[in-house]
């Protein structure tokens, strides 16, 4: 490995190089690694997509939003991926995709903690859609990703993984809802207060 870990880690990060001559013994490893990372960032992508359906009746009861305003939360993470996920394709392959799986999680992270706060129907839309901005463009690059660590015949095991691990978002999000009901029932009455204080 040449330059120490610190240069292949810098050179894996930030390039994704790690296709052409081979890998080392470090690539070999970290691979297993990346997909864990890559599967982790994919199931809490769709952990907070889902995240709406398990608060339907408290977000009804407690901040008074109809259903019609509910659905819109799902719709509007659905609006701007209608392009944007063809854009995120172009932009994994010019900047690579561990910069744009960076910059798109960061949008994310804004996104749901957006949502999270929340409590006028507005700051929720707008966390949303910023979500839905980030979350598929995320997505197609850590799929990229994915394709310059396992080339041939393990390619499929690895998108497998990553698909179950989206897959099992959903069970876990609605068995942790109900079970941290509590939790989420003085989180939107301290909202609804902070409003009408406000």
């Amino acid at each position: 490995m040449r330059g120490g870990l610190l240069c292949a880690l810098r050179r894996i990060i930030f390039r994704g190089d790690v296709g052409g001559g081979g890998m080392g013994s470090f690539e070999r490893h970290a691979k297993w690694w990346v997909l864990g990372l890559i599967s982790l960032a994919n199931f809490g992508g769709y952990y907070v997509y889902d995240a709406v359906a398990p608060v339907v009746d408290l977000l009804h009861r407690q901040l008074g939003f109809s259903y019609a305003d509910i659905g819109s939360l799902n719709a509007v993470y659905s609006l701007p991926n209608v392009f944007i996920a063809l854009l995120g394709g172009m932009l994994a392959d010019r900047f690579g995709p561990a910069r744009v799986s960076v910059w798109t999680a960061a949008i994310c992270c804004v996104g749901t903690a957006l949502t999270a706060v929340g409590a006028h129907l507005w700051l929720m839309v707008l966390g949303r859609f910023l979500f839905g901005v980030g979350g598929e463009t995320l997505f197609v690059a850590l799929l990229t990703g994915l394709g310059r660590w396992f080339m041939g015949p393990r390619l499929g095991i690895a998108n497998s993984w990553v698909f179950f691990a989206a897959i099992f978002a959903s069970p876990v999000c609605g068995a942790l809802a109900d079970r941290t009901r509590w939790l989420w029932e003085r989180a939107w009455a301290a909202a609804r207060i902070r409003t009408k204080c406000a």
